[in-house]
């Protein structure tokens, strides 16, 4: 005969055999605490990455990154199994959408916006994403580039405070976009390609930073520049889960031949390894030939302009030799 094992108002047919007494208790037990157990992994190892983020803060992004993606693979990708995140409650799927959210900020990755797509259907058949989920998830899409699916979520999703979805107007076929131009009179994003061939400086910075403010007045007003300088230099702002189109529209109208162009991917930029602002960079055709990093209050004149004489040795040799890195 079938036998059943109850648990609370429901019965459960377990392995056909008879159970009763002890060893019903004792499994009921077990039933009750693997939920219990997943609520304490998912707060603990979300508590652990956020620890992590803040502990690797002063290292190399890429160092951070591989250190991030490390500990989600051990330790939160495990909980993240499709076929039971249904079965999970509310509270250990908000400790996992924290956990996928942080990735995506700090990697830009789809494959933790996949994690987080998922996450967030099934909490939201728990209950509506707060506002401050929503937030980071519409932050997230917006980081990741997903336009339309961004707008979608703020469509059907009330957000306390949002920026306007930009229109993006594709590269042409056959174009390998890797920036946008921001447009000077609406929010729209034209995908743009700029040029690397030869000698280039890429600068780092958004107009929100004063350390980025403070670069460009003094690499305004310093003196003995070449003339070649400024029509070779690449301004790019850095990849957030906010786009600022208003304050690039506006530095854009009031710097003229400074424009910024808004990066589309890092992955988009192999060559840069840290999007912190302001960094600098000299490319000869695409490889960084040196680099230093931050603007304090007493300037860098003295290593901007050593990257200047490189900059003028580079037009004339096309650097050869192995690449320097500066700090």
């Amino acid at each position: 005969m079938a036998s059943f094992l109850f648990v609370g108002r429901r019965r459960h047919r377990v392995f056909g055999h008879r159970l009763q007494g002890p060893l019903a208790v004792c499994l009921a037990a077990l039933l009750f605490c693997s939920s219990g157990s997943v609520l304490a992994d998912a707060l603990s190892s979300a508590a652990e990455l956020k620890a992590l983020s803040v502990a690797t803060r002063e290292e190399a992004s890429k160092i951070r990154e591989r250190r991030l993606a490390d500990f989600y693979a051990a330790h939160l990708s495990p909980l993240m199994n499709p076929d039971a995140l249904p079965g999970l409650d509310a509270d250990p799927l908000a400790a996992l959408f924290d956990s996928a959210h942080l990735m995506v900020f700090y990697t830009g990755s789809s494959r933790y916006l996949a994690d987080l797509q998922r996450i967030a259907s099934a909490l939201e058949r728990k209950r509506p994403l707060s506002v401050s989920e929503g937030k980071h998830y519409f932050g997230a899409l917006i980081q990741t580039r997903r336009f339309e699916a961004a707008a979608a979520f703020a469509a059907s999703a009330p957000l306390a405070e949002r920026e306007r979805v930009p229109l993006l107007r594709p590269a042409p076929s056959g174009v390998l976009a890797s920036a946008y131009r921001v447009s000077a009179q609406a929010d729209v994003l034209e995908e743009v390609a700029p040029a690397l061939s030869g000698t280039r400086l890429v600068i780092v910075g958004h107009p929100l930073c004063a350390f980025s403010q403070r670069a460009e007045a003094a690499l305004q007003t310093m003196p003995g520049l070449p003339t070649g300088l400024r029509t070779r230099t690449l301004r790019l702002a850095p990849v957030g889960q906010a786009l600022y189109l208003a304050q690039l529209r506006e530095w854009n109208a009031n710097h003229g031949g400074l424009e910024i162009l808004l990066t589309r991917h890092e992955r988009d930029w192999p060559m840069i390894n840290d999007w912190a602002t302001p960094n600098f960079y000299l490319l000869q055709d695409g490889r960084v030939v040196d680099h230093f990093s931050g603007w304090p209050r007493e300037g860098r004149e003295a290593r901007f302009r050593e990257m200047v004489a490189r900059f003028e040795h580079c037009l004339a040799t096309a650097c050869p030799g192995t690449p320097v890195e500066g700090s």
